[in-house]
């Protein structure tokens, strides 16, 4: 079960929340629910949630500021905004700070379904041994390595990703070499190849392998994995 917390000063507004989300279906638990941002923030460190859910105008502290808190402190987890404002400039700033998304009010139940099983998806391929990006301090690097992990089944040239996050091609090339010691190509492959893997340990057959980790060939992406892992993929499935 992924833990939360959510966020909301409003008591209705919290209760609406709660009964909006069908939390025990996509495997999430509300750990922690706070009308007090203040308070919620001590909660918070303490038990270390895997979501925190927040209001963005609340007294004390809003909820951008309980997003700073909590990165400040180190805690590793996701946000998502939700709020009874659709300004652009929130939504900016909320794309800024990495939030996984932005929710207006009222959130409507299928909405909400949709919104916890691509969370679920992404905390589920996060928890995988390096599939999930690993830290760096250039942020717009940052952000496009977060891109391909959660998009790593898309076709990816370096040159359209580079122009998406305004990083000069050239330099964003040297930046996978030293801090991977891999080229572009290299990486997004050894992504692709360790969610294969895990796809396989899920029971998925090879040819739904294939095509959730983005080959089109089917025989291709067998070779892949035996060049990558030693054993192709009906091999590694008998074997776990």
């Amino acid at each position: 079960m992924f833990t939360t917390a959510v966020v909301e000063d409003e008591y209705w507004a919290m209760q609406a929340i709660l009964s909006a989300f069908s939390w025990e279906k996509y495997g999430f638990e509300v750990i922690i629910q706070s009308n007090d941002s203040q308070a919620a923030l001590e909660q918070i460190l303490k038990r270390k949630p895997n979501v925190v859910i927040t209001d963005v105008c609340m007294p004390a502290l809003d909820g951008f500021g309980l997003m700073k808190r909590i990165k400040e402190a180190g805690l590793n987890c996701e946000f998502i905004i939700i709020s009874g404002y659709s300004e652009f400039e929130y939504a900016k700033r909320a794309i800024s700070m990495r939030v996984f998304d932005y929710v207006v009010k009222p959130v409507d139940s299928e909405d909400a379904d949709n919104l916890l099983e691509r969370l679920r998806d992404f905390l589920n391929r996060s928890a995988i041994d390096f599939s999930s990006a690993p830290s760096v301090k250039n942020e717009q690097f940052q952000k496009m390595l977060d891109y391909i992990h959660l998009n790593f089944a898309e076709l990816m040239h370096i040159t359209k990703l580079s122009k998406k996050f305004f990083i000069n091609t050239s330099y964003c090339c040297k930046l996978f070499e030293q801090t991977f010691d891999m080229n572009f190509t290299a990486y997004v492959k050894d992504v692709r190849m360790k969610n294969a893997k895990r796809f396989l340990q899920e029971g998925k057959s090879v040819k739904e392998t294939a095509q959730l980790t983005g080959y089109t060939d089917y025989f291709y992406f067998i070779k892949a994995y035996k060049k990558y892992y030693g054993v192709t993929p009906s091999e590694f499935r008998k074997m776990n």
